[in-house]
């Protein structure tokens, strides 16, 4: 994603808003491609992996 910047380079008040926005927000930060469908595949891929060789144990 472009950064937005004004003409002269500096950050614009919107920008510095978000920003700050941003920086203030209680959640912590997640990774927006954790939600693709490969993602979500690959996670019970995983989780089904580990509960076989549980059981095979």
């Amino acid at each position: 994603m472009a950064k937005r910047t004004s003409q002269d380079g500096r950050a614009t008040d919107a920008d510095r808003r978000l920003m700050a926005a941003v920086a203030s927000e209680s959640r912590p930060y997640t990774d927006p491609r954790a939600d693709y469908p490969i993602a979500r595949t690959a996670r019970k891929a995983l989780a089904d992996g580990a509960a076989r060789a549980k059981d095979a144990a």
